[in-house]
């Protein structure tokens, strides 16, 4: 699945871009931080899309904060 980057919703995530803060992978399972405070997990159908979504919007990936 190919979708642009800056939309601002992902298919099946209930979350918009801009309320996840950051998130950390591990394989096909996403961990969410929301702005709200809350962490949620996530496991989309396309890893890598999802991946690019998310980095696309800016959010953090926290496994490459040294």
């Amino acid at each position: 699945m190919q979708m642009p980057v800056n939309n601002e919703k992902f298919p099946d995530f209930p979350y918009r871009a801009s309320e996840v803060v950051r998130f950390i992978q591990s394989k096909e399972l996403f961990t969410c931080m929301l702005s709200n405070g809350r962490v949620i997990h996530f496991c989309p159908g396309d890893v890598a899309s999802f991946r690019r979504w998310l980095v696309g919007n800016g959010v953090k990936d926290i496994s490459e904060v040294s």
